[in-house]
């Protein structure tokens, strides 16, 4: 039946006749059918062979979205976005696109009107579902596009709240959404202080000052994720993962975790310098930074000048 109202609804082999069209829609989705019920939505919010209306389609799409369908939880959250047949609610239209994204660790939002109201409900929608951290029963969000959106610089710290806790986004777009130079502190602020997980940033406008604070930091990350991943090559059962750690204390973790170890099993001289490089002013040779990395792991934890080393990397 649903095949017969495409062909009707279409014109494919028919001629086009949204009034039998409909008469399938409706036979079908009374016994439960989704794409049924969203093309029902779509026919009533468009106006096609019925008059328009906004209430019905509502209502057809969330029998879909209840099933499912991901096109009508982004339709049902556009209509609760903008007040068309339900009353405006910002954090029912953030939910309904949360859900029609969540099949994947990949959470698309761009071109989807996000405005700083629905934003508030982002971190909360964060928490609730589990996407900060991978585990074998949830899906961490590894990839946030939030570009070409109707934000301000007040959606800004929602970014930066999402920032601070996630130990799996590794790529981030904000570009075109309506934040500016001056909203970027907060979200700058929180991949200096928190986050060690994103290695790709996509946004336009920035100052010359805090593209090379972007840059600076990413590259960070990138070298951070580098040193990890060699290290768990070396030590799969003895190194923290990225989401355990913070920039202020990485050096002290990878130290702690190579002086246990060290002895067993020194790890290759390119992980060494990599480390350094986080830890050190640029030395003169690559030797001199593997040596004076060396020294500082097998020095004593608690001594003064290994603590100052790493408190003026990251004062």
């Amino acid at each position: 039946m649903v095949s017969l109202g495409t062909m009707y609804e279409k014109g494919c082999g028919v001629a086009v006749h949204h009034a039998n069209a409909i008469q399938y829609y409706q036979l079908a989705a009374a016994q439960g059918h989704a794409l049924a019920q969203y093309n029902l939505g779509v026919m009533h919010q468009k106006g096609a062979g019925v008059v328009r209306n906004y209430v019905k389609a509502a209502e057809y799409y969330e029998l879909a979205a209840e099933q499912g369908d991901n096109e009508a939880q982004r339709k049902l959250g556009e209509l609760y976005r903008d007040g068309k047949g339900v009353l405006p609610d910002a954090e029912k239209a953030m939910r309904c696109f949360w859900k029609a994204n969540r099949s994947t660790n990949v959470i698309d939002f761009s071109h989807a009107g996000i405005t700083d109201e629905m934003m508030q409900h982002l971190p909360g929608l964060f928490e609730e579902f589990g996407a900060y951290i991978q585990t074998n029963e949830r899906l961490g969000v590894t990839n946030l596009d939030l570009s070409m959106n109707s934000m301000t610089d007040n959606s800004a710290p929602f970014i930066a709240l999402i920032l601070r806790h996630t130990r799996t986004l590794t790529e981030l777009s904000i570009e075109y959404c309506g934040i500016t130079d001056h909203g970027m502190t907060h979200i700058l602020d929180a991949l200096k202080n928190y986050n060690t997980s994103v290695v790709d940033f996509a946004f336009y406008g920035l100052s010359t000052t805090n593209k090379e604070t972007l840059d600076t930091l990413i590259e960070q990350n990138r070298t951070i994720n580098k040193i990890l991943g060699g290290l768990e090559t070396c030590y799969p059962m003895e190194v923290p993962k990225a989401f355990d750690i913070l920039p202020m204390d990485i050096s002290r973790q990878l130290l702690s975790t190579i002086a246990v170890v060290h002895a067993k099993n020194p790890p290759p001289s390119n992980i060494i310098s990599l480390i350094a490089s986080l830890i050190f002013p640029k030395p003169a040779t690559t030797r001199q930074a593997v040596d004076e990395a060396y020294n500082f792991f097998m020095s004593d934890p608690a001594s003064t000048s290994r603590n100052a080393g790493i408190k003026q990397k990251h004062s």
